[in-house]
């Protein structure tokens, strides 16, 4: 009786979900494979042998990729973290601010509007407000940051400022919380200053 045998590789699934596949550029479903070698004989594996390097497979496009892609956050998952960076932001900024009041309140949440969609109202404003009395968390602009391309963390900031300069009404408002966010989000404090600085050049036009 004639026996083939060898060694060959079988993937079993070790975990499956939703990710970013830079392949594909868009979100994607994927499973996360691990490998591993076998003696078979007559294709039939019989003696597992080692372990190979796990890998994520697109389930569209197949393409296989290191594991680490599934730390880069999916469109959706971008998209709360980018809503909870900018509401958090907001909140500590303007609870730095001195003698805020209802129609300061109905001011800001207008300008927020730009980046979190008419449905930002003055009451969700003012929650946000009460939560960040209590402590501000800066956990998710640490998140937030290496998924930004500088110009987009800058861009935060720039709204940030535009949001100060609309509540104080012409005053020259305290910057140092506006420094806090920017360091969370990793913006150098000469580029802070040059974005306070364009604020205040558009506030004035």
């Amino acid at each position: 009786m004639l026996l083939v045998f060898g060694v060959r590789y079988l993937a079993a699934v070790v975990a499956d979900g939703l990710f970013h596949c830079p392949s594909c550029g868009g979100d994607r479903r994927y499973q996360l494979r691990r490998p591993r070698a076998w003696i078979h004989v007559v294709r039939l594996p019989v003696v597992p042998l080692r372990d190979g390097a796990d890998y994520v497979e697109c389930d569209t496009c197949h393409a296989r990729h290191e594991p680490a892609v599934l730390e880069v956050p999916t469109s959706a998952r971008l998209g709360e973290l980018l809503s909870r960076g900018v509401r958090t932001s907001a909140a500590y900024v303007l609870t730095g601010l001195v003698g805020l009041v209802a129609a300061d309140l109905s001011v800001a949440a207008g300008v927020l509007q730009t980046s979190l969609g008419p449905d930002y109202t003055p009451e969700l404003l003012a929650a946000d407000l009460a939560a960040h009395r209590e402590g501000s968390d800066f956990t998710v602009l640490e998140q937030l940051a290496p998924q930004l391309t500088p110009l987009g963390r800058e861009s935060l900031l720039r709204g940030l400022a535009d949001l100060v300069l609309a509540v104080e009404g012409g005053g020259e408002p305290d910057w140092l919380r506006i420094g806090h966010v920017a360091a969370a989000l990793r913006v150098p404090a000469a580029r802070v200053r040059a974005i306070v600085e364009d604020a205040r050049s558009r506030a004035r036009e």
